[in-house]
């Protein structure tokens, strides 16, 4: 009789661990990683715009980059309207580039706020996640001329519609090979005319005289 009984007691315990073992199988199956996104606008000059997007995610060796992941991207037109321009794929350092060419709304007023959303979407790997970067279009011309016999840079920035913007900083560097130099003070404030003017009073290096600015 004591040996059925302890069957009986054993029977259960099994039964029990078996189903907490496929359990924690299946949430080891379905456990998705959160993904962290960046974005960033760029602009230069007489180039096309762009998205600059990092996808990193945090796995058993510290944060990884998320590598050949499809993210989509929709562009805001109301605030509560989106509309989907495309998709992009992260590289192999979780790096992803999306064009904004055909893509920008045509301004309308002396400002004009562009919203762009990304999104990751039904990812067997990763909880879906969205990141979004909001900016207002300007333009900033920049020249070299000679006054009083000194070297300046002198820079201009407007709005969409070319009218000057008064009181943003500017900063004004030199290209070096590991990373600009600044030159001058740390910020230039734009005048009530849009534009900045920064002496290059003191000689400075450059491969066969030449300087990027």
């Amino acid at each position: 009789m004591r040996k059925r009984s302890n069957i009986k007691r054993i029977l259960p315990i099994l039964f029990i661990g078996m189903v907490f073992l496929i359990s924690s199988a299946a949430e080891g199956q379905t456990k998705k990683y959160k993904a962290r996104l960046s974005i960033d606008y760029n602009k230069v000059m007489d180039s096309n715009p762009f998205l600059s997007i990092a996808v990193k995610f945090k796995g058993e060796n510290g944060y990884e980059p998320a590598k050949k992941l499809s993210l989509e991207v929709y562009q805001q037109v109301k605030e509560d309207s989106l509309v989907h321009i495309g998709e992009v794929v992260t590289n192999m350092k979780g790096d992803a580039f999306f064009n904004l060419k055909d893509h920008q709304q045509v301004a309308v007023d002396s400002l004009i706020e562009n919203i762009y959303v990304v999104r990751l979407e039904k990812s067997e790997k990763f909880k879906d996640a969205s990141k979004s970067v909001k900016y207002y279009d300007v333009n900033l011309i920049a020249n070299s001329i000679e006054k009083d016999s000194v070297n300046h840079i002198t820079a201009k920035l407007t709005d969409a519609m070319g009218n000057p913007i008064e009181g943003v900083k500017l900063k004004v560097m030199v290209q070096r090979l590991f990373a600009p130099l600044q030159v001058g003070e740390s910020y230039y404030k734009t005048k009530d005319n849009g534009t900045i003017l920064v002496p290059i009073e003191e000689p400075l290096p450059g491969i066969n005289g030449d300087l990027t600015f």
